[in-house]
């Protein structure tokens, strides 16, 4: 529901990466990837995380970064990234191959995400890492706005937005289901954190979420928990210099493929 071929796509790239580069990076960096890795990006959206990962894996390495509609991956290829247009829901992955995979604000746009992960799993080589990505949409703050109903505004706008999104499949709270979904698969060494960074009027991180509700807004109206009304006015707030707001919380969880086989209760043997 917010495809590539949209004109707002760039403006909502620039917004992930600007607001969450720094955090995804650092939590791979954690798993030790490292030269010599074998790495899979799922949803790699324009590759700045793929591009950080090729350097990070060296020429001994190799990436791999996947996407249902690769044009804003166009040009990054190179002698260890390689670009592949590629359906996770549908298109088998090789298995028992990867070190690392990871996908960020993907699953939790996906009906069939339980499905995803075990072929996410299978695609791993034992000992090999599973970084998932996601929202949990629950929490909204506002720090400060010129606006008195600003809270209330955006409360509004994240609630029609999510519900909206529903159509397709997306789980607003999935972030916080993960940690419990990478354990029922087997995985070990599960853990998880989640970050929050309060985003500006003028901050890409901002204007992601201007970008996405631009994008959405006939079917936010639809959903009868907004006026027309009030979402021109939650985006005349944001562009008042004095609005911040803290952005979504991204969970961040991680979880190794065993080295043994794991029994057909999920438990290690």
């Amino acid at each position: 529901m917010l495809p590539n071929e949209s004109p707002e796509t760039q403006a909502r790239f620039t917004g992930f990466e600007a607001t969450y580069d720094a955090w995804s990076k650092a939590r791979l960096a954690d798993v030790g990837v490292t030269e010599g890795w074998n790495c899979l990006e799922v949803g790699g959206g324009s590759g700045s995380v793929a591009r950080w990962l090729a350097r990070r894996v060296g020429m001994g390495g190799q990436v791999v970064v996947t996407d249902l509609d690769v044009r804003f991956l166009s040009g990054i290829e190179s002698r260890n990234l390689r670009v592949r247009e590629h359906d996770i829901v549908r298109d088998e992955l090789e298995a028992d191959t990867f070190d690392l995979v990871h996908a960020r604000l993907v699953l939790m746009h996906l009906r069939e995400r339980e499905q995803v992960i075990a072929r996410l799993v299978r695609a791993l080589r034992p000992g090999g890492w599973l970084v998932l990505e996601d929202c949990d949409m629950a929490y909204t703050a506002v720090l400060d706005s010129a606006t008195a109903d600003a809270q209330a505004l955006t409360d509004k706008v994240v609630r029609a937005g999510t519900a909206a999104l529903r159509e397709g499949g997306f789980d607003p709270g999935w972030g916080r289901r993960q940690y419990t979904a990478l354990r029922r698969r087997g995985l070990v060494d599960v853990a998880a954190a989640g970050y929050v960074v309060a985003c500006g009027a003028d901050s890409p991180g901002t204007e992601l979420f201007r970008a996405s509700y631009r994008l959405l807004g006939d079917r936010m109206i639809d959903t009868g928990l907004i006026t027309g009304e009030e979402l021109d006015a939650w985006f005349a707030a944001t562009a008042d210099p004095s609005y911040t707001w803290f952005s979504p919380l991204l969970v961040s969880t991680r979880g190794r493929r065993p080295s043994t086989p794991v029994p057909p209760d999920g438990t290690e043997g």
